[in-house]
């Protein structure tokens, strides 16, 4: 293996290069004109040799040029904007291993080859990143967004069954699962730290590509939970959370911590404010981050806690738990929604997002997760319009707008 095979450039460019002469299906070099054997001036002109044809480009920004797939004779190689010849056509395919995705800029430059059944990396220079033995690589998506050099990993298949190499083209995972893929967040980018799980038999487990800590191949699910913020001497850290099904029951696992509770949960929601909605049988409880029964199952539904409250249900009607346990169902409300969803949360203040819309008898208003009003529930249907700073109600056919009131003061 070369010494700097795995050493990869960074960016890439799909701008075609300005000027660039080069066209796509048009020869890197031109015919090479006739020439006449001066033995015999009437012989017949000799044939030059077939001009190379350009497949595809895409600028390397370490070389701060195109690279060029060519083909001549049903074989490719690679050349530069120049007409340099970098690697003389000897394969049968070659292809850029990122689709020229500018998103996915860690593997600007590498390629991927293919001879007869086999295939393999090499680098924009030429140079070998893996041997010629697998029947295929594949990007992982989720890996172009990871900053860690250790989330730099790609899917290989071997006589039929999948594992993972690295950047350098070592092998990490031996070829030997139905499958293998990255754990994405919700946005789906890798997760931090970078987490690759692998399929055997309907069966998950799972690696920590940091560290090495694997999970056996025994889960039915293991699945992406969430990134739990914590404040840790003035600095906000990122604790990653995945939640875990064995035997039909859901269980969560920390692995910063590495703190794992028991598998008993027939439902596993994510935290907030300490806490965790689950579900066993049809009722709903919460627990915190230890993996202890906090409130027990006795609610037929909830939205989950956010600023220190989380509507439920209970006897068909809505109100509000805290959670120091003081059930407040003052509202009696029919249904309950927090006023802003999860994908908006960061654009809101912590009011904004401890309001909750709140129907009953037909009439909608405004409650925090205090259970304190703060719109009247008197209208027929109420509108946040945060730009407005307030909301559009309609009462009795006239529509109206209600300026947002100030936050409640704490007692």
């Amino acid at each position: 293996m070369p010494k700097d095979a795995g050493k990869l450039p960074s960016g890439v460019n799909r701008q075609p290069a300005p000027n660039n002469p080069m066209r796509r299906n048009a020869p890197v070099f031109p015919e090479s004109k006739k020439s006449v054997d001066s033995a015999a001036a009437s012989a017949s002109v000799v044939q030059a040799a077939p001009a190379f044809e350009q497949l595809d480009s895409a600028f390397i920004s370490a070389t701060g040029r195109h690279l060029i797939i060519i083909k001549q004779n049903n074989l490719e190689g690679i050349a530069n904007d120049t007409g340099k010849i970098i690697l003389a056509p000897a394969y049968d395919r070659i292809s850029f291993f990122n689709n020229k995705d500018s998103s996915c800029t860690r593997w600007e430059g590498i390629l991927k080859v293919q001879k007869g059944d086999a295939v393999g990396l090499i680098h924009y220079n030429g140079k070998p990143i893996t041997v010629l033995d697998y029947q295929d690589i594949s990007l992982l998506p989720a890996s172009c967004s990871g900053t860690h050099p250790a989330s730099m990993v790609a899917k290989v298949k071997q006589l039929g069954k999948f594992g993972l190499i690295n950047g350098k083209g070592e092998v990490l995972i031996r070829p030997s699962y139905d499958d293998v893929l990255m754990l994405a967040d919700e946005q789906g980018k890798a997760t931090n730290p970078e987490i690759v799980l692998v399929r055997r038999q309907n069966k998950y487990g799972m690696m920590e590509l940091r560290n090495g800590q694997v999970l056996k191949t025994e889960f039915e699910r293991i699945e992406f939970l969430q990134h739990l913020e914590k404040e840790v001497k003035g600095k906000t850290e990122k604790e990653l959370l995945i939640r875990l099904k064995i035997n039909g029951k859901y269980s969560f696992l920390n692995i910063s911590s590495k703190f794992r509770s028991e598998s008993e949960w027939d439902e596993l929601l994510a935290f907030g404010n300490g806490w965790a909605a689950v579900r066993k049988g049809d009722k709903w409880g919460f627990i915190n981050e230890e993996g202890k029964n906090k409130i027990s199952c006795q609610y037929e539904a909830t939205l989950g806690f956010r600023q220190g409250g989380a509507p439920v249900r209970k006897n068909g009607k809505w109100g509000i738990i805290n959670a120091d346990k003081k059930e407040v169902f003052a509202p009696q409300a029919d249904q309950m929604e927090f006023l802003v969803q999860p994908e908006s949360k960061h654009r809101h203040s912590d009011y904004v997002l401890s309001l909750v819309k709140i129907e009953r008898n037909g009439k909608t208003g405004v409650i925090d997760t205090k259970g304190r009003p703060i719109i009247p529930c008197e209208y027929d249907s109420l509108e946040y319009a945060p730009r407005t700073g307030g909301f559009k109600v309609t009462k009795d056919g006239q529509e109206q707008f209600v300026a947002l009131p100030d936050a409640p003061v704490n007692k």
